[in-house]
């Protein structure tokens, strides 16, 4: 059974997704940059990380299935709008049959 995906997906987004490593200069290698559209809820949200910190989500993204399916763990940029933020948190929810149904990434 396939689940269809609502195609919301209208805002321009730009995703550097990188693997925590910095070159000689200090900036982040980038592993892999995407260009897409997706949905965005701009909904802010307080949560607590894993040492009692209250950290602030500045919005969730939605795109269409699996954007990186080489890589395990998403971390990097996102920019929307002209504006850059940092990935907190992403998942990958499955489908039944076992395909991932869209990449969620939470921004800070």
């Amino acid at each position: 059974m396939k689940l269809p995906y609502p195609n919301t997906d209208k805002i321009p987004i730009v995703i550097k997704l990188s693997n925590g490593r910095m070159n000689e200069n200090g900036v982040p290698i980038v592993l892999k940059e995407i260009n897409t559209k997706c949905t965005l809820s701009e909904k802010q949200l307080f949560v607590r990380d894993q040492d009692g910190k209250l950290i602030r989500l500045e919005s969730k993204v939605y795109i269409k299935g699996d954007i990186a399916p080489d890589i395990n763990y998403l971390e990097g940029e996102v920019i929307l709008f002209g504006k850059e933020y940092k990935i907190y948190k992403s998942s990958r929810p499955r489908q039944p049959n076992g395909i991932v149904y869209h990449t969620k990434l939470e921004l800070i």
